[in-house]
């Protein structure tokens, strides 16, 4: 046993350490790395057991000297000491002080196997605790019609027998076994029906590939082996893989910015660890990776040739292209958090203008030019639905580059007008600062286009700029209170004029170093 469990650690050493270098620095695609990082937690077991069958040298030898050390020992002990020759007798010239008496072997204490019984326990253990834990018995086949047809469009597209969608309590839409996936109970009222529609597909990519199944195999796996590190680190490189196999099946029936915009509403501020039981679920660490791969323009499939063959040529090229090259690929240029204020029953101010209605009409016009000019927009709210500011702020996170909170000023003085911009209070931070840069250009381009008077930047502990994890503005547009502001927000023109004015500023801040 001790014997296989070293070589288990040089196999698996060996061959954990060149995968994980090897997708690390070529970066293949999910699907290779998926299949690739499966092979490489499960071969050393395989190749470590092949090696002691096969290779290891024979034991006739030692387990002869053996056995007759032990017929010696014996003869020894059943003779009586009256009858035994003199050792000298055997070999004239030695005296007896001159023999040394060897000790017996001293039985080897199996502590491979110690060390294996004591994670079996562990892992019997932690996965007992996980299966008690499974939210099962709480939850209950969804009956909202909405969700059973979203679930049925789904399948249509790769049949799977018997498939259950519940509702539990979860912190998040998951699959489990073969067959189930569970959703929490107010999923709902934060997701429209195409993105319900994209976080179902995801789940039920899950299913097809079995990742459940997956997880807990692998899982126990690297449970048992605990004190091989690069197990943990291969394992969680195979998890971010397979929710990239899974948003790729997605979005080939859904829109992928609809599961982008999911995969942000959905992303928690604090890291939790994942169930041991469940399929891998969306994490904020890699949320970059997977939202950039879905809203960038697709690109045809590679050829399945061995990608260490052809590992130096995409290097070669990009080294060859002129940084103009470079900089001009059709990817998104940066990731803007559009926050229309208030909504559903808090109207906010209504005066001339209705706060809650101007701001949404803003945000969508400004979101359709920014979309023109290549820049990807995230919508705290797509109607007239209630949000509260955590919820706001929890999408001002990476991989978001700017959040922008729209509102509209009020004042018991109907003659009070103008723009102003809000920031978190100043500090030193990089991210204050280019909020700071972001208020000014907004300022100064709304004033000159639009003839607005400014207020100037203010700084207010608001929490949707103090919780913000990128730089953040609340911008006021204006004074429903006043007859003339009122007028401006509510007549097309007008906004179509302040929509190009943010739009300038927020491509200039993106495009700032």
């Amino acid at each position: 046993m001790t014997e296989w469990l070293l070589t288990y650690l040089l196999h698996s050493t060996l061959v954990l350490s060149v995968v994980l270098l090897l997708v690390s620095v070529f970066t293949p695609p999910a699907a290779l790395r998926d299949h690739l990082l499966r092979l490489a937690l499960c071969l050393p077991l395989g190749t470590s057991l092949l090696s002691l069958s096969v290779l290891s040298p024979p034991r006739v030898v030692a387990q002869m000297t053996a056995t007759a050390l032990s017929s010696v020992s014996e003869s020894a002990v059943s003779t009586p000491i009256s009858q035994r020759p003199p050792v000298a007798a055997a070999r004239p010239g030695v005296s007896n002080q001159s023999v040394i008496p060897l000790p017996l072997p001293t039985p080897e204490v199996p502590w491979a196997l110690l060390l294996l019984l004591g994670s079996a326990g562990w892992t019997v253990v932690r996965y007992g605790l996980a299966w008690r834990h499974l939210p099962l018995s709480s939850a209950r086949p969804s009956e909202e019609p909405a969700l059973q047809r979203i679930l049925s469009d789904v399948t249509r597209h790769a049949p799977l027998r018997h498939v259950r969608l519940l509702q539990g309590p979860v912190s998040g839409p998951c699959a489990l076994g073969r067959h189930t996936i569970l959703i929490p109970p107010d999923l709902t009222n934060h997701l429209t029906h195409q993105q319900l529609n994209a976080v179902v597909a995801h789940e039920y990519a899950h299913l097809l590939r079995r990742d459940p199944a997956w997880t807990v195999a692998l899982g126990v796996l690297t449970h048992l082996l605990w004190f091989q590190p690069l197990n943990w680190m291969v394992l969680a490189a195979w998890r971010r893989a397979s929710e990239e196999q899974c948003d790729a099946w997605a979005a080939r029936i859904v829109s992928p910015g609809h599961l982008a915009h999911a995969l942000l509403r959905l992303a928690q501020p604090a890291s939790r660890p994942a169930h041991a039981l469940l399929s891998p679920s969306a994490s904020t660490s890699h949320l970059t990776v997977r939202i950039t791969a879905l809203i960038r323009p697709k690109e045809p499939a590679m050829p399945r040739i061995p990608f260490l063959l052809l590992a130096g040529v995409p290097f070669a090229l990009v080294a060859a292209l002129p940084p103009v090259a470079l900089a001009g690929s059709g990817g998104p240029r940066g990731i803007v958090v559009l926050d229309p204020g208030h909504g559903g029953e808090d109207a906010g101010v209504v005066g001339y203008a209705v706060e809650k209605d101007v701001t949404l009409v803003l945000a969508q016009q400004i979101r359709r030019d920014l979309t023109l000019a290549g820049v990807q927009v995230i919508m705290t709210r797509e109607g007239d639905q209630g949000l509260s500011v955590l919820d706001r702020a929890r999408l001002a996170v990476s991989p978001a580059n700017l959040f922008l909170s729209l509102h509209a000023d009020a004042a018991e003085d109907e003659t009070q007008r103008g723009i102003s911009a809000y920031v978190a209070a100043q500090d030193a931070s990089p991210q204050q600062k280019v909020s700071r840069a972001f208020a000014t250009r907004l300022l100064a381009d709304i004033t000159g286009n639009t003839g607005a008077p400014s207020r100037g930047i203010k700084e207010m502990e608001y929490t949707v700029l103090t919780k913000a994890k990128v730089p953040a503005v609340l911008l006021n547009v204006g004074f429903a209170t006043n007859a003339g502001d009122g007028g401006k927000l509510t007549n097309p023109a007008d906004q179509q004029r302040l929509s190009a004015s943010v739009v300038r500023a927020i491509q200039a801040t993106l495009q700032s170093p």
